[in-house]
């Protein structure tokens, strides 16, 4: 089998794994406060983020020119799948990560590897929205809630929820079709619209047939899922992604979105956080670049034995 049909068969690969696993970090709080079943929460969601792939023309260019220069088959084939199986595994344990930041340091491992000069500065600029987009969508959650009327709204807020999740399912699309068609654009075999096209149908497919996994953990596990703090989340966690998206670079749905549903919280003056849930997240962002690196490592090496 040729590297070519391997990076094929891994970009499909990973676009399907980010369908299932960001589910839960666009419809969670929907689902979570009951304003949608889960079915048809699914269905909306493969619609909204298929389009939202149209939408991410800037950020694929940013990940296929900036972050490592002159990539190889080689590293562009250990990169993704170091990311789709990563992605897979979290995904199967219920760890919400950010597959962002797992490609990323899987591209920069296989670089190290194979000898790719990498793009510090690029690379520096992708960390500090990393680490500022959370206390961004944060601070808009903390706000957002606190504006929202306390009375009468409630039937508004309903449909707000839902218009925010179709919006945040657009984000996943705009925000993540990049970490798994990038490469594709960045060794000539597509330009950007059939990228887009191939991201979002295998990113709506993973939707359909495996978004429910985390969905629960989302949903229930994290805070007391209220109306208003579900929709507040929403608003915070799209408006930071799309936001950074404009200028060119991408952010974690769901660290956004788990700082967005704390932010609220915190500002509503929720009891219901769980913290040992949110706890064993934070340890999973901390571990998902780490084991990027590594696993991409290991099979850049395997591939360089083998080829």
């Amino acid at each position: 089998m040729s590297l070519e049909i391997v990076i094929w068969i891994a970009s499909l690969y990973f676009a399907w794994a980010i369908g299932t696993h960001y589910t839960g970090a666009a419809l969670g709080p929907a689902v979570g406060a009951g304003l949608l079943r889960q079915s048809r929460a699914l269905c909306l969601m493969a619609i909204f983020a298929f389009a939202g792939a149209f939408f991410s023309f800037k950020v694929q260019e940013t990940y296929a020119f900036n972050i490592v220069s002159n990539v190889n088959e080689v590293a562009v084939a250990a990169a993704l799948l170091s990311a789709a199986l990563l992605t897979t595994l979290y995904t199967y344990l219920k760890i919400p990560t950010s597959t962002i930041q797992l490609f990323t340091f899987s591209l920069v491992g296989a670089a190290l590897i194979t000898g790719l000069s990498i793009g510090v500065k690029s690379l520096l600029y992708l960390v500090i929205f990393w680490v500022v987009a959370p206390f961004v969508a944060f601070s808009i959650g903390l706000l957002v809630i606190r504006l929202l009327p306390k009375r009468g709204m409630e039937k508004w807020l309903r449909y707000f929820v839902i218009g925010s999740s179709m919006h945040s399912a657009f984000a996943v699309g705009s925000n993540d079709v990049s970490n798994a068609v990038s490469m594709l654009l960045a060794l000539d075999y597509v330009d950007t619209t059939t990228a887009s096209l191939i991201g979002g149908a295998f990113i709506s497919l993973g939707v359909l047939t495996w978004g429910r996994r985390v969905l629960g953990r989302v949903s229930r596990e994290i805070v007391k899922m209220k109306i208003d703090v579900a929709c507040t989340a929403q608003i915070a966690k799209a408006s930071t992604i799309i936001g950074v998206n404009l200028i060119g670079y991408n952010a974690s749905i769901n660290q956004t979105l788990i700082s967005g549903l704390l932010g609220a919280s915190i500002g509503k003056k929720e009891k219901g956080i769980n913290f040992k849930v949110i706890k064993g997240i934070l340890i999973g962002w901390g571990v998902s670049p780490a084991s990027g690196l590594v696993v991409s490592v290991v099979i850049s090496l395997i591939l360089l034995a083998v080829i």
